[in-house]
């Protein structure tokens, strides 16, 4: 676990109560760590005994990255968490875990293998950017930006090109980051009057197949249908 904006002085009081104190005097409390620590390293086990590696040990540390960060304890009977370490202390922590741990549990195939399917497990947190900073769709800049100088909007010439009057640049695929902007922003479903509207295109057909040779999976009927941007 790796803790990047705890910048000035950190306290740890009773019950590992963490305090941190900027450079303006101001305090500002904080979740334990040690406890969210913990629960990753339990999912983390359920995990991997779920999936063949069972008694697998698995240890933890909190990692404070600023190295200017000063971490003291609130009084001298509240000791600092063994566990809550400096960014320049973690290879050496990690070093004494060969002594701790000095038998072989697994082939570094079977772990391999695990890190692998943990990677394919892992599910990204869904956030809705547009609600997070309250700003509008009507409020986004649409059309293609051209490649080469970044203006907006490029627009659909002949040829199955986009074409800058900017700069006079011409480009096939200038839609596709749009799209990836439309999926992070908006959603990864879109019609073809929302990508007409967010490309600003007039023709319904011209829309289709971009999104069909995108190779977005077509889903519902005509009058409904909608493309999944992978």
């Amino acid at each position: 676990m790796e803790v990047k904006n705890w910048s000035g002085t950190i306290v740890f009081g009773e019950n590992g109560q963490v305090t941190r104190i900027d450079a303006e005097q101001k305090e500002e409390g904080f979740p334990k760590p040690i406890p969210q620590a913990k629960l990753q390293q339990r999912r983390l086990q359920n995990w991997l005994n779920n999936h063949g590696l069972i008694n697998i040990p698995i240890d933890y540390f909190v990692v404070i990255s600023f190295p200017s960060t000063i971490i003291k304890s609130s009084s001298p009977e509240h000791s600092i968490p063994e566990k809550i370490v400096h960014n320049h202390q973690l290879f050496f922590r990690i070093e004494a875990l060969d002594k701790i741990y000095p038998v072989k549990v697994a082939r570094i195939d079977q772990l391999m293998k695990q890190a692998e399917r943990l990677m394919k497990a892992h599910m990204p947190k869904s956030i809705h950017i547009l609600e997070k900073y309250s700003i509008s769709i009507r409020e986004l800049i649409k059309g293609v930006f051209c490649p080469e100088c970044g203006a907006v909007p490029m627009t659909r010439k002949i040829r199955k090109r986009w074409y800058c009057a900017k700069c006079s640049n011409q480009s096939v695929n200038a839609h596709l980051p749009a799209l990836h902007d439309y999926k992070l922003l908006i959603s990864n479903m879109i019609s073809n009057r929302e990508a007409r509207a967010f490309l600003q295109l007039r023709s319904p057909e011209v829309a289709k197949k971009i999104l069909q040779r995108a190779g977005f999976d077509a889903v519902g009927t005509t009058s409904n249908r909608v493309y999944i941007m992978k």
